[in-house]
């Protein structure tokens, strides 16, 4: 009588790929990634397909560089505003509130692989156009991508929620930029867009921000001689760029925005 040893599954044998490189949660959450950088392109290129025909004089207007913002801003809009949704009760889950460093909870996993899905679509979409953007975007969605992707060994997944909170001012910023091309500009409603999206913008990114960057340096510093120094190092560089890109942010936006209070309705013919 013969008999077989049958060899390790595809699904253990991926778990034990994710182990080996020190992202061991991250085996049940990768799928959730894929998916969400694939729904990312299908959102760009339901836009590609709709926009012509939903706006049709302002878009087809617009050189083909800006249809291609256009399209990425879309994907940035939904994401925004469902990962905020999304992430704002994984603050209050307990495995993570205990334990604020190293806790874990799956639900955070599944909610986390869809902010780096995006971001993982944002990095690869930022890189084919770096001419056109240059390189400040690309290190934020790269530093996004670095932080959400390196929570899975896992570390600081509490921390994860708070700084996806930052996302709730690119609803404004978005809209700002979609009020530009269809012709509000200088109108009250784009004036209104334009100080709540500073106002936003400066108490979550800026206060918030850099006051749980405080509480997370509290949880760390104790610690820091038991973590490994390349993921302080990966964290303190990540951090550090998004919030100086913040700072930069700020003041670009706060310029614009003391422009715009001064500023009269361009007579510009509403497209559609």
């Amino acid at each position: 009588m013969s008999s077989t040893v049958s060899g390790p599954t595809l699904e253990q044998s991926i778990q034990t790929i994710f182990r080996e490189f020190g992202f061991e949660k991250l085996a049940f959450h990768w799928k959730v990634v894929l998916l969400s950088a694939a729904a990312c392109q299908g959102t760009f290129c339901l836009s590609r397909a709709l926009s012509p025909l939903v706006f049709r004089k302002t878009y087809r207007s617009l050189s083909h560089a800006e249809q291609i913002s256009w399209d990425a801003h879309a994907v940035s809009f939904l994401h925004c505003i469902l990962i905020v949704i999304l992430a704002l009760p994984v603050r209050f889950e307990p495995h993570l509130r205990n334990d604020r460093v190293y806790g874990y909870s799956s639900h955070a996993g599944d909610v986390y692989a869809i902010a780096c899905g995006y971001f993982l679509w944002d990095t690869i979409y930022y890189s084919k156009y770096i001419k056109e953007y240059g390189f400040g975007l690309l290190i934020h969605a790269c530093s996004c991508f670095v932080l959400a992707l390196f929570s899975y060994r896992p570390f600081v997944m509490y921390y994860g929620s708070i700084f996806l909170m930052f996302e709730l001012s690119t609803p404004f910023l978005n809209a700002q930029w979609f009020m530009d091309k269809l012709g509000f500009v200088g109108e009250v409603k784009h004036k209104v867009n334009s100080g709540i999206l500073v106002t936003i913008f400066f108490c979550v990114r800026i206060i918030y921000g850099f006051s749980s960057l405080y509480y997370l340096l509290v949880d760390i510093v104790p610690i820091a001689p038991t973590v490994p120094l390349h993921l302080l190092t990966i964290f303190g560089v990540a951090l550090g760029c998004l919030h100086l890109l913040n700072i930069l942010w700020f003041y670009k936006i706060f310029l614009r925005f003391q422009t715009l209070l001064t500023s009269e309705p361009v007579n510009k013919m509403k497209a559609s």
